[in-house]
């Protein structure tokens, strides 16, 4: 498991999200203002024989996630712990890796990483990072489509 060096605050909240095989786990605090879940549904317009369109189910998506997870240390320069995190999109050897979200008895599983941006806001003096958010976005992917 790889988790950020940091003292346990008893009101401290952490999440995981790990490799759906169970090969990795990466662990951290989540304190958000708010988390963003997103879903659609599609339509394709079909006329009917008085030529009049009609709206027909065509698909619904999987949910999407996007949260912001701040990373800090006092001690200790958290660059390499923050790449870890975004090599989560990369694909593994041609797929991205599957993900299992979860946040107490929350659950985003399985999913993909489809973003990942870095907003860096504290350093050591002499340039190693201290403190950043990530801002991930995670992906439901259709169980049916796996292959493991």
């Amino acid at each position: 498991m790889q988790t950020l060096p940091r003292k346990d605050s008893s009101i401290a909240k952490y999440a995981t999200i790990s490799k759906l095989d169970g090969s990795s786990v990466w662990r951290f605090l989540l304190m958000p203002r708010e988390l963003n879940f997103k879903r659609n549904i599609n339509y394709q317009s079909t006329s009917t024989s008085t030529n009049i369109p009609i709206a027909q189910f065509a698909s619904l998506e999987g949910w999407n996630l996007t949260a912001s997870i701040p990373l800090y240390s006092r001690e200790y320069d958290i660059t390499e712990h923050a790449l870890s995190i975004s090599k989560l999109m990369e694909p593994d050897p041609i797929t991205p890796p599957i993900l299992t979200w979860r946040w107490g008895n929350r659950l985003l599983s399985p999913c993909v990483m489809t973003r990942c941006d870095r907003t860096e806001f504290d350093w050591f003096p002499d340039g190693r990072l201290r403190g950043c958010n990530l801002a991930i976005g995670l992906a439901e992917v259709n169980e049916k489509m796996l292959v493991i």
